[in-house]
C-alpha cells in the first residue's frame, strides 16, 4: 500500500559498534534534538510545523548473545578483573564487525529486525528514512538492497517504496574490508526523466579526522575512498542518487570525530532537507 507524505515521517536510527545493552542506545534522542533545533531556527523559513518521530533500531542484544562465550573465555584468561573488563569491551566491539562481515546468522537476524521496523512504519502509512552510523550503515545498505530486489522499489511512484531515503554518517563502507561498491547496488536501471522515475537518495557524511571512515587508525586526516567505491555516475545509472559531503565537526581527538556527527548542523540540515523535499513534492 502507498504511504502519504503528509503523515509524520519516521526516522529509524541504526547504531554502529557498541558496548552496553539495547536500552543504553539513545542516538535517536540526540539526533531528534539536533533536528528540532534546526527546524525551530527562523532563518530556515519553515512555514508550517514539521513533525517527525525518531526510533532506535538496536541490535546489541543479538551481537551479545552470539559473542558471549568467546568474550567470557578471553576475559578469564587475563587473570585480572580490570584487564578482563578491557579485553571483554574490546572483544565486544571487534566481534560486532566480524559478525557483520561474516554474513551468518547474526547478520540475517539484524537485517530481519530492521526490516520488521520498516514494514511496521510503512503499514502505518508513514514515510520512512534510515539514519545509520558507522557499522549500522553496512546493515542499512544491505537491508535497502534486499528491499530493492524484492519490494518493487523500481516503481515510479515513490509512495509505494518501503524506505524513502538513507543518510549515513561515519560510514566505513569506503574500506575494502566491507567489499561493497556501486556494483552491489540493487535496483533496475531507470530513464533520464528523474521526475517520473525518482532515484533513491543516499547522503553520506564523513569527516577526514574520523579513523573509522578513512581506515587510518592513528586518526591522521585522510581522504575517504567512499566516493571512489560508490561512484556517483555509476550509481545514477542504477537508480541511486548518492551525494557525499565532507563535514568538520570540530573534533581532532581520534574517535571523537567518529561520534560528533549526531550534533553536526550540516548533517542535521541534510536530513531535514531530505524529509522536507518529499513532504513538499509528493
Amino acid at each position: 500500500m502507498p504511504v502519504s507524505f503528509s503523515n509524520e515521517p519516521e526516522i529509524l536510527v541504526v547504531h554502529g559498534v557498541q558496548t552496553g545493552e539495547n536500552q543504553d542506545m539513545r542516538q535517536n534522542e540526540v539526533i531528534k534534538e539536533t533536528l528540532d533545533k534546526l527546524i525551530a531556527d527562523p532563518a530556515l523559513h519553515f512555514e508550517t510545523a514539521f513533525e517527525f518521530t525518531t526510533k532506535i533500531l538496536a541490535y546489541e542484544d543479538i551481537n551479545d548473545d552470539a559473542s558471549y562465550l568467546v568474550r567470557r573465555i578471553l576475559a578469564s584468561m587475563t587473570g585480572n578483573s580490570i584487564a578482563g573488563w578491557v579485553v571483554d569491551e574490546a572483544a565486544d566491539l571487534i566481534s560486532d564487525v566480524l559478525l557483520a562481515i561474516s554474513q551468518g546468522d547474526v547478520y540475517e537476524a539484524v537485517k530481519a529486525r530492521i526490516k520488521n521496523e520498516i514494514q511496521l512504519a510503512h503499514s502505518q502509512g508513514r514515510p520512512v528514512y534510515l539514519v545509520a552510523h558507522s557499522l549500522g550503515s553496512f546493515y542499512a545498505l544491505e537491508v535497502i538492497n534486499d528491499l530493492m530486489a524484492n519490494w518493487g522499489m523500481a516503481k515510479s511512484d515513490k509512495s509505494f517504496w518501503p524506505v524513502h531515503g538513507l543518510i549515513t554518517i561515519g560510514s566505513p563502507l569506503g574500506l575494502s574490508l566491507f567489499k561493497r561498491d556501486h556494483s552491489h547496488l540493487n535496483r533496475r536501471k531507470i530513464g533520464v526523466n528523474v521526475t517520473s522515475k525518482p532515484r533513491f537518495p543516499w547522503k553520506n557524511y564523513w569527516d577526514r579526522q574520523d579513523p573509522i571512515v578513512t581506515g587510518n587508525i592513528m586518526g591522521f586526516p585522510r581522504q575517504s575512498d567512499f566516493p571512489i567505491r560508490f561512484d556517483r555516475q555509476m550509481a545514477k545509472r542504477k537508480g541511486w542518487n548518492i551525494r557525499v559531503e565532507e563535514v568538520n565537526a570540530g573534533h581532532t581527538a581520534h574517535l571523537g570525530a567518529h561520534t560528533a556527527y549526531w550534533h553536526d548542523s550540516t548533517v542535521g540540515q541534510g536530513i531535514v532537507n531530505m524529509l522536507y523535499v518529499d513532504k513538499e513534492n509528493y
